[in-house]
């Protein structure tokens, strides 16, 4: 019955009714008889009415009622004895009404009440005995209500008891001994009340509580032993409360604890000890809280750790052996503190970290080796820190320069202030030869001024300019005074004022008579002064030193001697030397156009510091110390653009080659600072003769080059990389690679290449990383990498290896990574990986493989990823996975398996992540996924799934993401998600679903997402989805819903959460015709 216009329960109802569902109506009171009719009712809800009025004796005649709901009405009190017939209930309901009070005698008839719902009320007190003859009471939910204190004995005949849910309150005082016959208790919520403290007893007798939230209190102590004796606890929430301090003795030995979240806090100290008891903690979180000191044993008996978080807290330092019990460790955030420095073995304990955050700290320089020892290590985040760009912190410019990280930027030197430290050439790192107040002393003036008139940026001392020793091979270079080695690079010349701009050439004249050792036109202002000077007295080289940049009308930067660059076309000028000079962009890039189009005839061009400017947004570009040599009067610029402040891009220009002054180029070739060498004319067909000899990286890519003949490298030992990729190549001779004895890297990869002979590799000793993909290699042949026995990592991709000989990789021992995936591998044989103990990765994805042996895995004990998925595999040997004990992500995901052998996953109790989807799976036996218990995601979408069993998932408390999309599943039994605690997305679209059961989702308390699109359902049971109070998406669209009373739930339900409910407009009714399209 809903509508609006029923202002009282109908007389002729049908005497055989068995639910009755009351509700949007404007009903405001009940009289005696209403139900007299109605006795074999089992189910009545009255909800969502004005109803404030019941009178004793309206369910009298209801003794077979079971369910009863009286929620979302405007009921202030109940009489006494109303309940007096109603002994057969097992759910009531009361739940957001205006209740101040209940009698203490209320509830003592049903005593076969199991579940009592009194949330949303306005009870500030509850009397003692109220629910003493709940004995078969397991559900109690109080939450949303004004309670202030929970006595002694309010709880202590619920001996059943299983959740208790107290949360959203206003408690302040718990008493001793208030839980201490709830034996049965699982799960127990006090969060968001005020609660100053908890008795040191108060969970004594909780040995089967799973979970306990008690959050956004204000506990600022906790009793020490408080949570002793928690065995079973599996989630606990701390945080949002006023901990100051935890004492060693605080946690108990809880195995199931696997995260633990104690941030928003006012913790300052961490003592020794504090978390021992958490063995199989893997997620500890202590951010914002107030911590400035951690004792060095804080982690110890975290050996499962796998992320810590200690971010926006007080820490300035910490100590040195502080994560040596870590080894797990994968993730570590310590953003936001004030960290000013960190131990050099730090994270020397810890090799499996992959992502450290450092970022907003006061870090000025990092030891030099602090993360040698992470070879897992993926992202490191240092912005937000005052680094001191000198040569101590050249590791990490590497580092950022190959993860192309450019957000940290310089503080000091003033000259390098906002310069991204990954686009630091290493030459400009300062050489800390000097105290720190000699190398920032007058910085300040380094940076243009863009509030005055003109702009003449200052000389940077932070550059150890080379000497005419270091060149004495080429027309003397000027040295700089200060700049000499033996003194240090230290001294500072005074700055050249722009007042002063027009009337310096007397003093310079005089500057250079002390200071210039040489014939040449040093520190000219003008362009074409200098350049006549210089024709005159026929120097050698020109400097152009400490230019002004002067502001138009229109407020944008121009140069001074703005086109007085075409002078320079007329002399012959053997050396351009420009310090410390103001170019506009475009003058700069005319003036290379010159170089081009050998319209000058200069040999090698030295910079220092140059500014670039493009109208008024004033650009600063790092340029390296080394001379350019002029190859064939052409320099070739690459252009770098970052983002920086307002949008604005940070130009730097890179003139290539500073490293090869002394080295020649093939003509074919590109050289970058001389160690870099990429060669890419299509017209190459051999390796040039005039590589650089002190080159160490050599790229080949889209030559005519097809075969590397025997001593091709003679003369290139200082090779560490070495690549030929997209060439057509179809030969390697045996000596083809000889000498290269430092060559840490190699890649042939995109090319004809079929063949492989044995001794190509065998003097590669060093070899760490070999990459032969996406050529056409059809055997691998013994032996041919046996003397690699430092290589690491083989990439075998994508070629036409059909089959894999015995001991083919046997001598490859320090091997983590395998990759013989997209090729035509139709067998894996026993024993084939057996010695390959350091494998971490193994990836034999999209072949033809459809025979695997029992003992095809043997002796990958320390692997972590096996990719296994776009094969032809209809059987698993049962115990194939057994020895895996470290693996952590499997893929079998794309092949034709029927069936799942039940001990197929014993094991694999490192496994979290598992892929079954789009095969040919009907069954899913109970015990299937037991040993499993760490799994977090598990994709079955796209199989013959017919019917999901009672407690197939049970073990799987881990388990975050469940796919079982695009099957053939018809039902949903009560226990089907049992076990499923920590599910956050469950995706069963695209199935035949027609029946759910009421319970089935009665334990998805973390669930978040809900996909029930595409199936049958006509219906939803009563309080199917009430236990999912996290939720926040549900797709329920393209069902076939039958609007009718069975469906009032369903509706309601929707009509409360519009706001989660996905794709809404196509939830409708598909009958009775006159609803038929109509949305619910």
């Amino acid at each position: 019955c809903f509508r609006r216009t029923l202002t009282k329960v109908p007389k002729f109802l049908p005497a055989n009714t068995l639910i009755l569902i009351i509700t949007k109506t404007n009903i405001t009171s009940l009289k005696k008889d209403n139900f007299q009719n109605t006795r074999r009712l089992t189910s009545l809800r009255i909800e969502k009415n004005p109803l404030s009025e019941i009178p004793l004796g309206v369910f009298r005649s209801l003794k077979r009622l079971n369910y009863l709901s009286l929620s979302s009405n405007n009921i202030q009190e109940l009489p006494d004895q109303l309940f007096n017939a109603s002994v057969n209930l097992q759910s009531l309901s009361l739940s957001y009404n205006q209740l101040k009070q209940v009698q203490a005698s209320l509830f003592a008839p049903l005593v076969n009440l199991k579940d009592l719902d009194l949330r949303g009320n306005q009870l500030s007190t509850i009397p003692d005995r109220t629910f003493d003859q709940l004995k078969e009471l397991r559900k109690l939910n109080l939450e949303d209500n004004k309670i202030t204190h929970l006595s002694a004995s309010i709880f202590e005949k619920l001996t059943k008891l299983e959740k208790l849910r107290l949360h959203e309150n206003k408690v302040k005082e718990i008493d001793s001994g208030c839980f201490s016959n709830l034996h049965q208790l699982t799960e127990l919520s006090l969060q968001y009340n005020r609660i100053e403290q908890l008795p040191a007893d108060l969970f004594q007798n909780q040995e089967k509580l799973e979970k306990l939230f008690l959050s956004n209190n204000l506990l600022s102590t906790l009793p020490n032993g408080i949570f002793l004796n928690l065995p079973q606890l599996i989630k606990i929430t701390l945080y949002s409360n006023m901990l100051k301090e935890l004492s060693t003795g605080t946690f108990g030995p809880m195995q199931g604890i696997t995260e633990l979240w104690l941030y928003d806090n006012q913790l300052a100290t961490l003592p020794d000890n504090v978390f021992s008891n958490l063995t199989q903690l893997q997620l500890l979180v202590l951010s914002r809280n107030q911590i400035i000191d951690i004792s060095v044993n804080a982690f110890s008996g975290l050996n499962e750790l796998k992320e810590l978080s200690l971010h926006s807290n007080l820490l300035t330092t910490l100590e040195e052996d502080l994560l040596n019990n870590l080894q797990k460790l994968e993730s570590l955030s310590l953003k936001n503190n004030s960290l000013h420095s960190l131990p050099k073995n730090i994270f020397s304990n810890v090799p499996n970290l992959q992502k450290i955050q450092l970022q907003n700290n006061n870090l000025e320089t990092l030891p030099e080796e602090i993360f040698k020892s992470l070879s897992q290590l993926k992202e490191v985040n240092v912005s937000d820190n005052p680094w001191r760009c000198s040569a101590r912190i050249a590791f990490l410019r590497n580092l950022l320069y190959s993860h192309n990280d450019t957000k940290p930027i310089c503080h000091n030197p003033m000259a390098l202030k906002g310069t991204p430290i990954a686009m630091l050439d290493v030459d400009q790192l300062i050489h800390e030869t000097t105290t720190q107040s000699e190398s920032t002393k007058g910085s300040s003036s380094l940076s243009p001024p863009h509030e005055a008139g003109t702009i003449s940026p200052a000389e940077n001392t932070s550059f150890v300019g080379p000497t005419t020793q270091q060149y004495t091979d080429k027309p003397n270079i000027p040295t700089r005074e200060g700049d000499h080695p033996s003194s240090g690079g230290a001294t500072r010349k005074t700055p050249i004022s722009p007042a002063r701009e027009n009337d310096h050439s007397v003093n310079r004249k005089k500057e250079n008579k002390k200071t210039s050792p040489y014939r040449g036109c040093n520190y000219a202002a003008d362009a074409k002064v200098c350049a006549d000077i210089a024709y005159k007295q026929q120097c050698s080289f020109f400097v152009l030193k400490n230019n002004a940049l002067k502001k138009n009308s229109r407020g944008q930067y121009i140069e001074s001697h703005k086109g007085q660059m075409s002078f320079f076309k007329r002399k012959k000028i053997n050396l351009f030397i420009f310090e410390t000079t103001a170019f506009c962009s475009n003058t700069f890039k005319i003036f290379i156009r010159g170089l081009k189009k050998k319209l000058m005839k200069v040999t090698a061009i030295w910079f220092t510091e140059v500014w670039l400017f493009s109208g008024d947004s004033a650009f600063y570009s790092f340029l390296p110390q080394k001379p350019y040599k002029v190859q064939s009067h052409c320099i070739v610029l690459h252009i770098f653009c970052t983002q920086m402040f307002s949008s604005k891009l940070l130009l730097l220009f890179l003139v290539q080659e500073y490293y090869g002054f002394s080295q020649s180029c093939p003509v074919a070739c590109n050289c970058f600072r001389g160690l870099k060498v990429f060669c890419s004319d299509e017209k190459t067909s051999e390796i040039p003769e005039k590589i650089p000899n002190n080159a160490t990286e050599l790229f080949f890519m889209m030559t005519k080059i097809n075969k590397l003949t025997t001593g091709a490298f003679n003369n290139r030992s200082a090779l560490t990389k070495l690549v030929f990729m997209n060439n057509l190549i179809n030969d390697i001779e045996s000596g083809a690679f000889n000498n290269l004895c430092n060559l840490i890297e190699l890649e042939v990869t995109g090319n004809p290449l079929s063949n492989l002979n044995n001794g190509t590799f065998h003097n590669l000793k060093h070899l760490k990383k070999l990459n032969i993909q996406f050529n056409k290699i059809k055997t691998i042949n013994n032996g041919l990498f046996d003397k690699l026995e430092d290589l690491e990592v083989l990439q075998l991709k994508g070629n036409c290896i059909d089959f894999l000989l015995d001991g083919v990789f046997d001598q490859l021992k320090r091997l983590m990574l395998l990759n013989l995936a997209q090729n035509k591998i139709t067998a894996v044989p026993g024993g084939i990986f057996g010695e390959l103990c350091n494998l971490k990765v193994l990836k034999l994805n999209d072949n033809e493989i459809s025979m695997l042996s029992p003992k095809s895995f043997d002796g990958l004990s320390n692997l972590a990823i096996l990719s296994l998925s776009g094969n032809q595999i209809e059987e698993l040997p049962p115990d194939i996975f057994s020895k895996l004990v470290s693996l952590k992500r499997l893929h079998l995901e794309n092949n034709a398996i029927a069936n799942l052998p039940l001990q197929i996953f014993h094991g694999l109790e490192n496994l979290f992540l598992l892929h079954l989807q789009k095969n040919q799976l009907k069954v899913l036996p109970v015990g299937l996924f037991d040993q499993t218990p760490n799994l977090v995601k598990l994709i079955l979408s796209q199989n013959q799934i017919r019917s999901v069993s009672d407690k197939v998932f049970g073990r799987l408390i881990k388990l975050e993401t469940l796919a079982l999309s695009h099957n053939q599943i018809t039902m949903l039994p009560k226990k089907a998600c049992s076990g499923l605690i920590s599910l956050f997305t469950l995706d069963l679209q695209n199935n035949s679903l027609h029946y759910i059961d009421g319970a089935a989702f009665e334990n998805l308390t973390s669930l978040e997402t809900i996909n029930l699109s595409y199936n049958q359902l006509e219906t939803l049971p009563q309080g199917t989805l009430d236990p999912l109070y996290q939720l926040y998406s549900i797709y329920v669209h393209k069902n076939p819903w039958i609007c009718n009373c069975h469906l009032l739930y369903l509706v309601e339900w929707i009509q409360n959460n519009t706001n989660i409910v996905q794709s809404l407009n196509e939830v409708y009714c598909i009958s009775p015709d006159h609803l038929k399209g109509q949305s619910l």
